[in-house]
């Protein structure tokens, strides 16, 4: 096997956006895999690999590995590319961050993700090693018995009107860095469960409807959650928000947040809350990592004519 010289390649920065309901999660499995084990990771491989075909595959590294139907509004992802003529042997000039995202898109038009922004980025950029900081959304829509089809999977219906107030001096305990091995799921590989929520805000909201005519009374309303730290255990973000739904409910109270962080046992956790209410928000990195070295730099090449779009 050829192997690709760290200097040819150009690196890009990905934002990529999905709708996770189909999909087996982010990370690609390994070995063969059915047509319902398809992952975002996998498909946009795919995508890469048609617009450079014969070459070696890329491999397109994400800023977190989220589960299957969780949703993705802009998570950061990376690629290397090396574009090589098949005729010569020799390096040819990188893409431009608008060809490559024109190609990808046009290669996912069918799928439900889409590369929202490109950009060349430093070789000392990487998606997930790299990031100072990751925001999750979650949405909760309470106090309906009727959920519009248009949000089907893609929002956590719970019929009781939960009391807002009670979720947010909950919500409170759980800011800071602390030993979140009370919201670890028993699969999680993390070495450490200490992680830092700097930001943990819960919003209240009209129900937003895709189409004026589906308004109806009794469509309840639409609780944004939105947290922030430096890094999540796996299936931490949901499990703080069934806990707090509970909360909302009055089956605990709000100061059990603290008993049940401070347990550090996760046997004593209620119902972990689904994954269709859960979005990948964004990423904050430090700017220099988005700037291309000038070691790395060349000529953006924007010829279409190039590009494997059929």
């Amino acid at each position: 096997m050829r192997l690709l010289s760290p200097a040819r390649m150009a690196r890009y920065k990905l934002v990529v956006q999905y709708i996770g309901s189909q999909y087996h999660g982010w990370q690609a499995q390994g070995g063969a895999l059915r047509d319902d084990q398809f992952t975002v990771q996998r498909v946009l491989q795919d995508a890469v690999a048609k617009m450079l075909p014969g070459q070696q595959p890329s491999v397109v590294v994400g800023c977190g590995r989220t589960d299957k139907g969780v949703h993705a509004l802009a998570l950061p992802a990376h690629v290397d590319v090396d574009r090589v003529c098949r005729r010569t042997g020799l390096a040819k000039e990188a893409f431009s961050a608008d060809v490559l995202k024109t190609g990808l898109n046009w290669h996912l038009r069918f799928t439900d993700v889409r590369v929202t922004d490109v950009r060349r980025v430093s070789q000392r950029f990487h998606a997930r090693m790299t990031a100072e900081s990751r925001t999750y959304l979650y949405r909760v829509l309470h106090g309906c018995t009727e959920v519009s089809i248009f949000e089907r999977n893609r929002v956590y219906h719970v019929f009781e009107t939960l009391d807002v107030q009670r979720m947010i001096d909950g919500c409170k305990y759980l800011i800071g860095t602390h030993d979140f091995s009370s919201f670890r799921d028993h699969k999680c590989e993390a070495r450490h469960p200490v992680r830092t929520i700097t930001r943990f805000d819960i919003k209240q909201q009209d129900v937003y409807c895709l189409f004026e005519s589906t308004k109806h009374p009794g469509m309840g309303s639409l609780l944004n959650i939105v947290v922030t730290a430096n890094a999540f255990l796996y299936h931490q973000v949901r499990s703080m928000v069934g806990v707090l739904v509970e909360v909302g409910r009055g089956a605990i109270e709000p100061d059990d947040v603290k008993r049940i962080l401070e347990a550090r046992d996760r046997s004593i956790l209620p119902n972990m809350a689904p994954p269709c209410g859960l979005y990948f928000l964004h990423a904050e990195y430090k700017p220099e990592l988005e700037d291309v070295d000038e070691s790395d730099s060349r000529t953006p090449h924007a010829d279409l004519g190039n590009l494997s779009y059929i």
